[in-house]
């Protein structure tokens, strides 16, 4: 009897024992569990904050980021009295670096970075201590107090611009780099930083427009121009199902005929509600929007169909020039493009030119050349628009089959004054020449700069001295009226003689 009650005391005890365990057991994870999940808390909340506040300098070049950079103006502006201190921004973009970094290679492109920030360094120090890096392969240059010495900031612009344009040597790579620079003041066009920043990159984009290694200060105008891009983007996604694009034709004229020898087609849109809005503005947008693809492909279309129904008047002499955009001339399918055009509107090939600037072409060499040459043994012709504003020499050029050559109208522009222009102008007329290509010269305003231009040798003349562009109506009736009277008058000289 007793020895049972021992035993019912035993299990009890037992299971006491074993209670008190499970419990401590529990207890001990559940401490354990509480403790990971705040372990785990706190390393989310480090790397959420690691997120929010990354490193404030760049792991390559150890330039302060964007951030900074506005903190830093911000702190100015408000230690400025009445925003009587002036400060200017320049922004600084190095020309097609995703393109070069693309080709060489990661390695070797963050080499290119830190020489290229380096240089930037080295020209901007003795102006500020104020030096950024905003972006991948963009700058920024902080110069407080500057007074109202605009000559100093263009200085130090095109010093910098001229250093990054120095040729670097990189593991038997020798490169050529350019930097496009974009300038705005405080208090002038912006109030604050963040403007700040926003409007010297406007300028920035403006000075891409004109070309590489090129500096734009920030004016009113690139505002207007900002809010009329942001109105129109929905518009133009629609403007072409709409009809509302149309064609300009600018005349080119041969100067020993003075007959009309073609034209170069320009793209025109007719707004619903705001009117005509010039390319300068909407061209970029369409660009942006992807839109440049489908309205190229119709303004070749629409151009060749136009100039095969005067061929079909017997102004079959008559040729048509497009000028393509980088966008277009990099997606890669031109030639099919063009292709299908000739097939569609039976004009023959060697009447069609397609216009280049030279940055295009030297843009990716091998892939230019390749693509030219297929388009040329289709018998188009190809023209290098704006000569002598890009890098490239005249022997970079004999590499690709180039038929034309247009002078660009800066060195046009009063030749008969400016000496310089008129060297220039000369020398890439005779090299030209020399290498059998027509040269085109655009721009031409003056008598003067005609008679000079007809004394050089040049082939055609594209400019107001003539016509302004025309729409196709009226381009038409010049060309039957001028034509005719100058095929008349060659006629007649020929029977005299």
């Amino acid at each position: 009897m007793e020895s049972g009650l021992l035993n019912v005391q035993m299990v009890r005890l037992s299971i006491l024992i074993l209670s008190i365990i499970c419990l401590f057991l529990i207890g001990l994870v559940f401490v354990l569990a509480n403790a990971l999940w705040n372990l785990r808390n706190k390393f989310a909340e480090l790397a959420h904050k690691n997120i929010e506040h990354p490193s404030s300098k760049h792991y390559l070049t150890s330039l302060e980021n964007r951030t900074s950079l506005i903190n830093r103006v911000e702190n100015l502006i408000a230690n400025s009295k009445d925003g009587d201190i002036r400060t200017a921004l320049l922004f600084i973009d190095i020309d097609d670096f995703n393109s070069i970094n693309g080709s060489l290679g990661v390695r070797l492109g963050d080499l290119l970075l830190q020489s290229i920030a380096s240089r930037i360094v080295a020209e901007a120090s003795g102006y500020t201590k104020l030096i950024y890096q905003v972006g991948s392969d963009e700058f920024g240059v902080v110069v407080y107090d500057c007074g109202q010495d605009s000559v100093m900031l263009n200085e130090l612009a095109s010093n910098i611009i001229a250093a990054v344009g120095q040729p670097i040597s990189l593991q038997g790579y020798d490169l050529q780099i350019s930097c496009c620079v974009g300038v705005c003041t405080y208090p002038d066009c912006a109030a604050d930083a963040e403007t700040l920043l926003k409007n010297s990159g406007s300028a920035r984009d403006n000075a891409k427009k004109i070309g590489y290694g090129t500096c734009s200060f920030y004016t009113q105008e690139m505002s207007r121009r900002s809010v009329i891009r942001t109105l129109i983007s929905a518009d133009l996604r629609h403007a072409l199902e709409r009809n509302e694009f149309y064609l300009h034709y600018q005349p080119k004229v041969n100067l020993q005929t003075e007959m009309v020898q073609g034209a170069e087609a320009l793209l025109r849109w007719r707004h619903p509600s705001l009117g005509n809005i010039t390319p300068d503005i909407f061209v970029p947008v369409m660009e942006d929007l992807g839109l440049i693809h489908p309205v190229g492909k119709w303004l070749i279309h629409a151009a060749c169909k136009d100039i095969v129904k005067l061929h079909s008047e017997g102004y079959t002499d008559l040729h048509i020039a497009i000028n393509l955009s980088p966008h277009q001339f990099d997606k890669g399918d031109i030639a099919s493009i063009i292709a299908e055009v000739i097939w569609d509107t039976g004009i023959a090939p060697h009447k069609v030119e397609i216009e280049l600037t030279e940055a295009v072409v030297m843009n990716d060499t091998e892939k230019s050349s390749l693509m030219l040459r297929v388009l040329q043994s289709m018998g188009v012709k190809i023209a290098v628009d704006d000569f002598g504003t890009g890098y490239s020499s005249m022997n970079q050029l004999t590499r690709f089959p180039i038929n034309i050559l247009k002078v660009d109208r800066s060195f046009i522009h009063d030749m008969h004054l400016i000496p310089a222009n008129r060297t220039i102008v000369s020398t890439i007329i005779r090299m030209a020449k020399q290498l059998g290509y027509e040269v085109v010269a655009e721009g031409v305003e003056k008598e003067e700069e005609l008679d000079l231009l007809r004394l050089e040798g040049c082939d055609i003349i594209q400019g107001f001295y003539y016509s302004k562009p025309l729409e196709f109506s009226r381009f038409a009736q010049y060309v039957r009226e001028k034509n005719s009277v100058n095929g008349t008058r060659k006629q007649d000289e020929e029977n005299l003689a």
